[in-house]
């Protein structure tokens, strides 16, 4: 039947020219290059951002090992949600970060019902390049008692994020997630393509600390309501120390693993969403049996937002 057939040819020339639209746009978009750049507020203006994370800390033990850790708390939920305002100082050189930090133990039966709520004041120099995060390294919370009127205790500090630090601890990140894009590549991007840095970080406050390697890759560019977002798959890896208690106790240095996806906002140079998650094992033998101390971490953050001068 030749007319049927020349029926099926046009339809079949016209699906294959549907079907090499999308793959031509995909093109496109993978020869695009892009300038990943954070921006500072503008004076009068201010970023707000916020993170939640949840540790679930339980052993990886015999059957009797895991009975005994039941009557002491394991496994336990860690929940910690944090906020910050960032705004430039009256002089325009620095950036001043108000953190607000709520800590509490969630899980179905907690041992301890109360938060501790905590609030710091630090100081970073104004980065001109959009290269370094304004989210800064560790707040000066360790130091801070639980504040039931919300004062923050206030840092002077005004140091720069691109600066070598002076100490390691100087620029320990408070988590694995808050240093997931603390820096962009100095030259133009095209997704597939990846950059790789370096970072002190911290598991949990009372539980360890090391050193993360990350390598970030620009996975796409989206256009939203006239915003154009990079997506960007983060990947770490590093090895981490149990605090110092722990290793009296036995607990080895251990590998930490953390992956997940971040969303960029080219436009406001701004991140959007981010989703982590983070594991690390340490080890010890008790009585010739393995013992590890396990923490799988979630880390979601919210999109930031740009408050205008009022």
């Amino acid at each position: 039947m030749p007319h049927a057939r020349g029926r099926i040819l046009r339809l079949c020339t016209f699906a294959a020219a549907l079907l090499a639209l999308p793959v031509a746009h995909a093109i496109a978009a993978a020869t695009d290059l892009v300038t990943l750049a954070w921006h500072a507020p503008q004076r009068g203006h201010s970023l707000s951002a916020s993170e939640s994370i949840s540790r679930l800390v339980h052993l990886n033990a015999n059957a009797f090992v895991l009975k005994i850790a039941a009557g002491k708390g394991y496994p336990m939920t860690i929940l910690e949600d944090r906020s910050q305002t960032i705004g430039l100082d009256a002089r325009g050189t620095c950036l001043n970060v108000k953190e607000d930090n709520t800590r509490h133990y969630g899980g179905d039966h907690p041992q301890d019902t109360s938060s501790k709520k905590r609030s710091a004041i630090t100081a970073v120099a104004l980065d001109s390049s959009g290269r370094y995060g304004l989210l800064p390294p560790l707040f000066a919370l360790d130091g801070v008692m639980p504040s039931p009127t919300g004062t923050p205790e206030v840092s002077p500090t005004c140091s720069s994020p691109s600066a070598p630090p002076a100490t390691e601890d100087a620029q320990r990140f408070s988590d694995p997630g808050d240093a997931a894009l603390a820096e962009f590549p100095s030259q133009r991007v095209a997704p597939g393509e990846t950059w790789t840095f370096t970072r002190p970080i911290r598991v949990d406050r009372e539980l360890g600390s090391g050193i993360m390697n990350y390598t970030d890759r620009l996975e796409r560019i989206e256009d939203r309501a006239g915003h154009r977002v990079a997506i960007i798959a983060v990947n770490g890896s590093g090895r981490v120390d149990a605090v110092k208690d722990l290793q009296a106790k036995g607990f080895k240095t251990a590998p930490m693993v953390f992956a997940g996806t971040a969303e960029f906002d080219l436009s406001e140079g701004v991140p959007l969403a981010q989703h982590y998650t983070a594991h690390v094992e340490w080890g010890t033998r008790i009585l010739g049996a393995h013992v590890g101390l396990v923490v799988d971490e979630t880390y979601s953050a919210k999109p930031w937002s740009v408050t205008p001068a009022s």
